[in-house]
């Protein structure tokens, strides 16, 4: 018996933007990783958790969608790697978690912009929901 599959075009839509985000938060780590340890003078020679304190420091001071209230409480968050780790896969673990969690925080997301067709989308939203509650939109 032959059975034909058929792709289904959400499915990959959302497989494609899955494999796209874990893209670009991959290169987010590299890159702030990266920014991070250039930024830290002698990280050989803090322990772990000094070291971790400091990368969530620096994470602070550079991005800017990363509040001091969100730089407090990923000081407390992140995990620290053992000390047998590497100083640059210390680095890059910890810029992962704290990654990890701005996002789950929704601090990469990009506020939607106001355009003209938004604006009026918004209105005209409005007006339907007035005319729903049984508001008429017209002046007496």
């Amino acid at each position: 018996m032959n059975t034909t599959t058929r792709s289904h075009p959400v499915l990959e839509e959302q497989a494609a933007d899955s494999l796209d985000e874990s893209i670009a938060a991959a290169r987010r780590v590299q890159h702030l990783s990266a920014i991070v340890a250039s930024r830290l003078t002698n990280p050989d020679q803090l322990k772990p958790n000094a070291l971790a304190k400091a990368v969530v420091k620096a994470l602070y001071e550079i991005h800017p969608h990363i509040r001091l209230d969100d730089g407090l409480e990923l000081a407390t968050l992140v995990e620290t790697p053992p000390d047998t780790v590497s100083t640059r896969r210390t680095i890059e673990h910890v810029v992962d978690d704290a990654c990890t969690h701005l996002t789950e925080w929704g601090r990469f997301e990009t506020p939607r912009q106001k355009t003209p067709q938004t604006e009026v989308a918004a209105a005209l939203g409005a007006d339907i929901t007035r005319e729903a509650d049984g508001e008429s939109n017209v002046d007496s």
